[in-house]
């Protein structure tokens, strides 16, 4: 309030910069404005009430006029132009407070967002940024009132979620549980697990077994019938499609194939798994991978094996021994032409009492893969194990385990834009480690340490220096168009 009250220097600063647009645009500036605030709301009503979504409904009716009111009482309160005095102008703008119609649109679509699809949210999500710079643009109202107004809108909506709940989460315990029995399979304690991925939500559980003569079910016994379940639901197919259309602008490499339906994603990663068992790499057992519920959402179940993932194991109770394992299972896998794809600590489990390692969660593996998508997998293990045992203990195994020729591809791939997002997860706070582990790795094995392989296309640098040639390219078209043209004699 305080920013908006008085003349600001930053909204003069910005205000030169980007009003009047140039007149070429002037009317794709207007159409913006108007398609986003009145056509998107308009659509996410009249999608609510067709569909009887009624609690849509409700939560978008109670966020906009729940945002009328705050405006109102703002205005009651500040006065129409937000407590600014009265002898600023800046010419070609309304410098009233709230700007209602930015306010209304945030209030409504993000009312509605928590109900779509993850594709659709981003969508709107875009219509919202631009709804808000064709705001600032075209005059309606000065940026820091748009913005201001908002956030009105997103607040409002706020409180409307707290009170009446949001759909917005990982389905319940009780949801999966239906889904399990469904399939025929009966299970008890099931809950999330503490680290989740975009576009599918895990669970483990205790799968039971049958019925005994008293009709009771009964647990299964200690030798392990511990299940892991990964839910497909709407948004699988959008996150995949939004990751492989990231990952072909952004990466060289777009990762694997996609998958248009839930249940090609669950037969894909169950094939695989299957396929590298039958390789010989120690894998989990696939109980069940198929469509369930009106809903059709996907699930794969697997019987988890004994051990701890990687992520969570302490180092002392990670041998060399378990080490020299799980390469050995990488080896295996590479014979086969088979890339991981997400190899990072979550997905290598750790019997410390066997000594053993199995590869689980084949979600993102390829067939017939390429040698760079096989050196990441063998990258992303010596991150991992550097993570779990510290840079000296990772650096030795694979020195031990891999041929100078496979150390050196793996070597070049041994950054966090070429890892799994998972295990670049992990290494946050640890800005050293992997170029540690590079330089030991190539000193155990007695190669030079290789270049870095980039994966993108375009860096961040790139990216910023892009959109910074484009608004320098906005702002002198402006200039130049509002130049008056010479006089003649």
């Amino acid at each position: 309030m305080l920013v908006i009250r008085f003349d600001s220097r930053v909204d003069q600063a910005i205000v030169q910069v980007i009003h009047p647009p140039p007149r070429s645009i002037t009317w794709l500036v207007t159409v913006v404005y108007q398609a986003g605030s009145y056509g998107v709301a308009i659509v996410l009503v009249a999608l609510a009430l067709i569909a009887r979504r009624w609690e849509i409904a409700r939560d978008i009716a109670l966020s906009a006029a729940g945002t009328a009111a705050v405006s109102g009482i703002l205005v009651a309160l500040l006065g129409s132009r937000g407590g600014r005095p009265s002898g600023i102008v800046i010419h070609g703008y309304y410098l009233s407070f709230p700007v209602l119609q930015a306010a209304l649109f945030m209030a409504v679509a993000t009312a509605a967002l928590p109900y779509l699809a993850r594709g659709v949210q981003r969508l709107i999500e875009i219509f919202i940024a631009l709804v808000a710079l064709a705001s600032a643009v075209e005059g309606h109202g000065l940026p820091v009132n748009v913005l201001g107004s908002l956030a009105i809108g997103w607040g409002v909506t706020a409180v409307v979620r707290l009170i009446f709940g949001s759909p917005l989460g990982l389905p319940s315990a009780g949801d999966v549980g239906l889904l399990l029995a469904e399939l025929g399979i009966r299970a008890s304690n099931v809950h999330p697990v503490s680290r989740q991925v975009w576009g599918v939500a895990k669970y483990e559980a205790t799968q039971m077994r049958e019925a005994d003569s008293s009709g009771q079910m009964r647990e299964a016994d200690s030798s392990g019938q511990h299940i892991a379940i990964e839910v497909y639901g709407r948004d699988a197919a959008d996150a995949r499609l939004l990751t492989k259309a990231g990952r072909f602008v952004l990466y060289r490499d777009s990762g694997p194939s996609l998958m248009v339906t839930r249940l090609q994603q669950v037969e894909h990663e169950a094939f695989l798994t299957m396929r590298a068992g039958r390789a010989g790499v120690a894998v989990p057992e696939i109980i069940e991978a198929r469509t369930a519920s009106s809903s059709k959402d996907a699930l794969v179940v697997i019987r988890l094996p004994a051990g701890t993932a990687l992520s969570e194991a302490g180092a002392a109770d990670i041998s060399d021994v378990a080490l020299d394992d799980l390469y050995r299972q990488l080896l295996t896998l590479r014979r086969a032409r088979i890339a991981h794809g997400a190899i990072s600590g979550d997905a290598l489990l750790v019997d410390s009492t066997a000594e053993t390692t199995v590869v689980s969660d084949f979600r993102n593996a390829t067939a017939s893969a390429s040698p760079d998508q096989l050196d990441r997998d063998l990258a992303g293990a010596i991150a991992a194990t550097a993570v779990a045992v510290g840079a000296e203990r990772a650096a030795d195994a694979a020195a031990r385990s891999l041929t100078p020729q496979m150390l050196e591809g793996a070597l070049r791939h041994l950054h966090r834009p070429a890892l799994d997002p998972a295990l670049g997860r992990s290494l946050r706070g640890r800005r050293g480690l992997l170029e540690d582990v590079r330089q030991r790795a190539a000193r155990a094995k007695s190669i030079d340490v290789p270049k870095l392989v980039e994966p993108r296309r375009v860096s961040w640098p790139t990216l910023i220096m892009i959109i910074g040639t484009l608004i320098g390219g906005w702002a002198l078209i402006g200039v130049l168009i509002t130049c008056p043209s010479p006089s003649t004699p």
